[in-house]
Formats: structure tokens, sequence, C-alpha cells
């Protein structure tokens, strides 16, 4: 279902990559990030795109051109489970393992949605922080200093967080958005 659901979603990007007379990843990057960070966020924004938010791509002067998903993007999202995710159930054995072992792990993810996905999901059963653009910057110092002390198990974070912070205390850096 995960592949189906991504094959699918990845004609809609080139359909609406055509549409602009763009390059696929020049004028589609953010969607093609979202779906290969996080298949569920990308699912949602299919689903309910108002709810969601755009997803078009900010970085990029392409035109925006609103194209709809077609009618077997919608199926797929549908046939897609909402608790099925096998990328998640990775992460999550690997984060098990690390903290069983008393380490701490950065999980770097480009997607705003996808650290709210992230720390809705490992909250649950750990300590988490998440640092992105709109958590100022005295907010990220103290989270950085409360991981240092010890207060996070892990800490999501978008780009912000290679932007001069110090991680040498910290053994693991997870890239979630390596392509499931």
């Amino acid at each position: 279902a995960e592949e189906a659901f991504y094959a699918e979603y990845l004609t809609w990007c080139r359909a609406r990559a055509d549409a602009t007379g763009l390059p696929l990843y020049f004028s589609m990057q953010m969607p093609l990030r979202l779906a290969s960070a996080c298949l569920p966020m990308a699912r949602r924004a299919v689903l309910d795109p108002l709810g969601f938010g755009d997803i078009a791509d900010a970085d990029s002067d392409a035109p925006t051109m609103r194209i709809e998903p077609h009618s077997e993007l919608f199926a797929a999202a549908r046939d897609l489970p909402e608790d099925v995710d096998t990328k998640f159930d990775a992460l999550s054995t690997v984060l098990s393992n690390l903290h069983d072992g008393g380490r701490r792990a950065l999980i770097f993810t480009f997607s705003v949605p996808t650290l709210g996905y992230l720390s809705s999901r490992l909250s649950a059963a750990y300590r988490v922080a998440v640092m992105h653009g709109g958590v100022k910057r005295d907010a990220r110092l103290k989270i950085m200093a409360d991981f240092r002390g010890g207060l996070y198990d892990f800490v999501l974070a978008n780009r912000v967080a290679s932007e001069g912070l110090d991680f040498e205390f910290c053994s693991v850096i997870v890239n979630y958005d390596l392509p499931w």
C-alpha cells in the first residue's frame, strides 16, 4: 500500500511539474521531500489539503498551479491505512535500542509537518523536544542545554539545528529524510 501510494503521488508531482513547464525536482521539491520523508503526512496532504496546508515548493520561483490529485492517488491514499508506516516502525526499533543503551540522538528532517508527526508518535514513549524555525533562538539554546543535561532522550529538528549549535555530546544523528 505504501509503494502504491508513493507511485501515484510521484505521478501527481510529475503532472504538476509538467503543468509548470519546469523540471520535476525543481518545481516539486517540497512535495517530493514530504513524501520521501513521511508518507503519512503526504497522505494527509492529499486527503485533507485544506486542513494540511499548501505543500507547494516555497523555496522556488516556480509558477504556482494547482493540479488536483487524480482519482488513483485518492484511492491509493484511502487504501493506505493511517497506522501503516514501515519507515517509522524501523526508526522505532533503532530508537528503542539507542534508548536501552542510554544513548541520545538528534533526529533530523527537513519537513516541519514530519517533525510534528514524529513528535506526536514518539512523545508517548520518550522525552522529546522539537526545534524548527518557529522556535526562537533562546528556546533552541535552552533545548540544547536541557538535551546536554539529559532532560531529553531525543531532539527532533530541521535545518535550524545545523546553524551554530554544538551536538558533540550527542552520539547519534538520524537523517529521517532518507527515502523509505
